[in-house]
């Protein structure tokens, strides 16, 4: 009975674990989807914004010359703000009796060998005069007539009929050149006449004189929205885009076009989310391969482990002993485990008081608030409201510490060293405390050199300055000041936090770095703390390979003379040691 009672609900739990993994896998996939259709859709507007830009230049400027238009793209950097992009350029519209005009004019400028392509006689021309970049394989675009081309003229008529950006469906772009052939699309804006009505079809027909545009390889553009996004293993999420239907010929993009592996294999989810863009339609088809992945070895760990425990649990009503020995190991094992988290309970406990008292005041006083209101009494309400402000902003301190302790002891906060300027992650900073530092009017000194660059995580560092400037501010006095400094060291960039404040007792330094010991104190103006913010201050330094310390000349019990305290941290200087710590907490 026991064995068959055993194996009955471990049938049923890995049902049920399998359904709940699952469920979770779908609806992480959902979510993937969502963000990757707003990153391109996004995209795609940022790009019909900077079209609209070029449109707008062309009707503004006197005269739009080869040499202005590419300053005024440098000027737009679009390869930071829009890596990705093929190019931008203008196509004007040529009537046939202006044909022989305007080719003889390009030539004139520089260009002997110019000319409309293709050839042929035609109702209406139009000629690709202007592409920056206008090197590599954007010089085969010069002189080619887009409105040749079917499907790029549809686009290029909509986009002149109502005024709006318009992309094409899949083509291939005059650009390639053989060598990783990608599908294309362009985008166009129209520039019309500015001294001409444009409030009807008719009106816009007849103002048109061309269209600003972008030609977008769509791998390049793919990886300028989503960088690497997208690794070729079976476990990763598999994106292809599709122009308007799902078939072959309309595939704009594969992400895994490489992997073969499991190519064979059918998907086991799929989601497909359109994003339409002045009614041009996408098709985002989302999939997963149906490889052995970390979800069916944890449904095979639970039916395997159901069926150990079932023979275990069999096994052990035969025998009192074993019985009696199994409950002695595992009593040893809880002993273990208890004296394990002994520290980090009584810690958690200080977390829940301390959490409640910033809260209590919130209730109170603005219930009292909401009295004083209602029975118009105004006098003290400017006092009651500074006390909800200062227990709302220990609050979300300590959430916030809380939070990202949280994050460092489960080991969701990855360790990720780069190089950056350290003056500038302190300007940011700084600016989180202006509002704060002015209600008491302490002044923020930034000493550190303008050049200094440091090896380490940006997001830590940063935790690190907060913590370390909030304590600053809060235990100094009105009309004070905190500084900050940094300089080069033989063992890395010293940095310091000073103030000149009520200081620290010299028999509570010890206690502040430590988990397992409780020091917390109220500022000048009877602000709260909790301690946690210097013990992940620590935390994040270790991480770092480095060193933190406090020097205090401490304090009076009336907290008015000013001792001040100096918080020093050291970042190392050897990334080769920094690279390797990181890469050991990755494994």
């Amino acid at each position: 009975m026991v064995l068959a009672g055993g194996l009955i609900l471990t049938i049923a739990f890995t049902y049920y674990t399998y359904q709940y993994i699952e469920g979770r896998a779908i609806n992480e996939l959902n979510s993937i989807s969502m963000e990757i259709g707003i990153k391109i859709d996004s995209r795609l507007r940022a790009h019909a914004l900077i079209l609209r830009a070029g449109a707008s230049y062309f009707s503004v400027a006197d005269t739009v010359t080869r040499e202005s238009w590419r300053e005024f793209l440098d000027r737009s950097r679009l390869d930071v703000n829009l890596p990705g992009i093929e190019g931008v350029g203008y196509s004007i519209l040529i009537a046939p009796d202006k044909l022989e005009e305007h080719i003889e004019k390009i030539r004139k400028e520089g260009f002997p060998d110019y000319n409309v392509a293709p050839e042929g006689k035609r109702d209406i021309y139009s000629s690709i005069v202007y592409l920056e970049p206008f090197t590599g394989r954007n010089l085969r675009a010069f002189g080619f007539d887009m409105f040749s081309e079917p499907i790029r003229r549809k686009a290029m008529e909509a986009s002149r009929d109502y005024d709006l950006a318009m992309l094409t469906g899949k083509v291939g772009l005059v650009q390639e050149t053989g060598v990783d052939i990608q599908a294309g699309t362009l985008m166009y804006v129209p520039h019309y006449d500015p001294d001409m009505p444009i409030s009807t079809v008719e009106e816009r027909r007849t103002a048109l004189k061309g269209w600003v545009y972008s030609p977008y390889r769509m791998r390049d553009l793919m990886g300028g929205i989503l960088g690497r996004w997208d690794e070729t293993h079976e476990s990763r999420v598999h994106l292809q885009i599709y122009d308007d239907s799902l078939s072959v010929n309309s595939l704009l993009y594969d992400s895994q076009r490489n992997n073969t592996a499991s190519s064979g294999n059918a998907s086991l989810r799929s989601i497909t989310r359109p994003v339409e863009f002045n009614g041009k339609k996408w098709l985002l088809v989302f999939s997963q391969e149906s490889g052995f992945s970390l979800l069916h070895i944890n449904v095979l760990i639970v039916f395997i482990s159901g069926i150990i425990i079932s023979f275990l649990l069999y096994l052990l009503s035969l025998s009192y002993f074993k019985i009696a020995r199994r409950s002695r190991q595992i009593k040893l094992q809880n002993d273990e485990l208890r004296k394990l988290n002994a520290t980090k309970d009584k810690f958690f406990s200080i977390i829940a008081h301390d959490l409640k008292s910033p809260f209590n005041s919130i209730i109170g006083f603005s219930r009292i608030l909401m009295e004083q209101v209602e029975m118009k009494k105004y006098d003290g309400v400017a006092k009651f409201a500074e006390i909800i402000h200062q227990s709302s902003n220990a609050a979300m301190d300590l959430l916030m510490n809380l939070m990202e302790w949280s994050q460092s002891q489960t080991g969701r906060m990855v360790f990720k060293p780069e190089e950056f300027i350290l003056a500038e992650l302190a300007e940011e900073v700084e600016l989180l405390f202006v509002d704060v530092a002015s209600l008491k009017s302490i002044k923020i000194e930034n000493d550190i050199p303008e050049n200094m660059s440091v090896y380490g995580d940006y997001d830590m560092i940063g935790t690190v300055l907060r913590n370390l400037i909030s304590n600053a501010i809060k235990f100094t006095h009105p009309g004070g000041k905190v500084m900050v400094k940094a300089s080069q060291e033989s063992e890395g960039v010293l940095v310091t936090v000073s103030d000149n404040g009520i200081g620290i007792p010299q028999n509570k330094i010890d206690k502040l770095f430590k988990i397992d010991e409780s020091y917390s104190t109220k500022g000048t103006q009877d602000e709260k703390g909790t301690g946690l913010g210097l013990i992940l201050c620590k935390e994040f330094i270790d991480k770092h390979g480095g060193k933190i310390w406090v020097e205090s000349a401490g304090n009076d019990k009336a907290h008015t003379r000013k001792a001040g305290s100096t918080f020093y941290f050291v970042i190392p200087s050897d990334k080769l040691q920094t690279k390797k710590i990181a890469a050991d907490k990755m494994s």
